[in-house]
């Protein structure tokens, strides 16, 4: 394995809202990939689960801008 496909285990904080309003702050991990492109310069790639979320606001959210819409299904 050369230096440009090491892999490192990757931790992180997980912040989540609970249905009472409450932030739950959790730990993760997962593989991290450095690849070195030259010049001092290094590209840091995280994996990420496959997945579906929610992204942008509901139209009655407080404070909503017009740019945070329209609300959508994302799938990784």
């Amino acid at each position: 394995m050369t230096q440009s496909e090491k892999e490192e285990l990757f931790t992180f904080e997980v912040l989540t809202v609970d249905n009472s309003g409450n932030i739950v702050c959790t730990q993760g991990n997962t593989r991290q990939k450095i690849e070195d492109l030259g010049n001092g310069i290094k590209l840091e790639m995280v994996y990420i689960p496959g997945g579906s979320f929610l992204m942008g606001s509901p139209e009655d959210e407080p404070k909503r801008l017009s740019s945070e819409g329209p609300q959508h299904e994302v799938t990784l």
